[in-house]
């Protein structure tokens, strides 16, 4: 039980993540599904208080997207800590230091 203390605080370099509820809730409905780029963990998906699909950073890709727009993605957010790149296939709809927001559909 005491090691597992550390679970209940956010650590300071991930505090960041607590925006992305009203990141979300500014720009996207409570119904859409989402794709986060948040490796395998749930995490940010939890945080954005939508259900959808966390990739790899190498899934994002015109490709996958459009396979998970197929199954009912209608947003794509990209944690900009862990992915650099722009996505100019899709148009961008929010933007902040921490996170960008596309519009799949």
């Amino acid at each position: 039980m005491e090691n597992n203390c550390h679970d209940f605080f956010i650590k300071n370099g991930e505090r960041y993540k607590l925006s992305l509820e009203g990141l979300t809730d500014k720009n996207i409905g409570k119904n859409e599904l989402i794709v986060i780029n948040g490796s395998q963990s749930p995490q940010e998906i939890y945080f954005a208080h939508r259900k959808g699909w966390t990739v790899e950073n190498d899934a994002i890709n015109k490709e996958e997207l459009n396979r998970l727009k197929e199954l009912g993605a209608s947003y794509l957010i990209i944690n900009k800590k862990s992915f650099a790149n722009t996505i100019d296939y899709y148009p961008l709809i929010s933007s902040d230091q921490n996170y960008d927001i596309y519009k799949l559909k």
